[in-house]
């Protein structure tokens, strides 16, 4: 089992304020705050906005961000790509290894196209503060327990960034094979302007270039999984760059 919440901003945050602002979005004595990382290289700069964390048993996003920040920083003032991190959308349902929130809500539905009116808190929050941003690319990185060690992507906008997210999903694991799965159609690994109120879908529409959600199977070993997301989160800051 991961670490809990607390412990992750216990003894990680003091460390990642060197690296990253840190803000918390909710009350910061809440049992579980909500908490960005920004890091701001210039003003006519790329931004790249990444977030982890929407469903509480796809953990290894969160710990890839938690545990290699430096990197992250690093890499971002390597190639002067300007940062917005949501490390972990939905701590109550991380520290039980949920997938929904506290009062049983997906905190990857209805930021747009909403459905009804039960809108996960988290959600509210979030996009409030996503709508002050900008990015040129936006990237939810998740795991999918429903393939047994396949990678794969939802895409949004151009598509010439597609092909450098699934080479190094295809380093660690197989692509997903096309075909029907449910309710979702998978060519070359990709599932293609699915409008289905996720957080991808909602940052396509605010008029990202290229919004996307990584998938790695989580039923693969855990740290080969975070292994694939740090590298997919860095890849992602060098084509934001371009």
């Amino acid at each position: 089992m991961h670490q809990s919440y607390k412990k992750l901003l216990d003894e990680h945050l003091s460390k990642i304020k060197p690296f990253f602002d840190v803000n918390f979005l909710s009350t910061p004595n809440k049992k579980n705050p909500l908490v960005k990382f920004s890091k701001k290289i210039s003003e006519d700069t790329p931004l790249l906005v990444l977030m982890a964390g929407c469903h509480g048993e796809e953990p290894a996003p969160t710990l890839s961000i938690f545990k290699n920040y430096k990197l992250i920083s690093n890499t971002a003032k390597k190639y002067h790509v300007n940062l917005v991190i949501y490390p972990l959308v939905n701590p109550w349902g991380f520290d039980r290894n949920k997938r929904l929130n506290k009062k049983s809500l997906n905190c990857n539905s209805n930021w747009i196209h909403k459905k009804n009116n039960q809108i996960a808190d988290e959600v509210k929050i979030i996009s409030r503060d996503l709508k002050k941003l900008k990015p040129k690319i936006f990237a939810s990185i998740h795991e999918d327990d429903e393939t047994k060690k396949e990678f794969y992507i939802f895409s949004f906008g151009e598509r010439k960034y597609e092909n450098p997210i699934l080479k190094i999903g295809g380093k660690y694991f197989p692509i997903l094979q096309d075909g029907k799965y449910d309710d979702i159609e998978v060519i070359n690994g990709v599932v293609y302007d699915r409008h289905d109120g996720s957080a991808e879908d909602f940052m396509f529409h605010r008029g990202v270039k290229f919004s996307c959600c990584s998938e790695t199977p989580s039923k693969q070993s855990i740290s080969k999984r975070i292994k694939c997301n740090i590298d997919v989160i860095l890849k992602l800051i060098e084509i934001a760059s371009k």
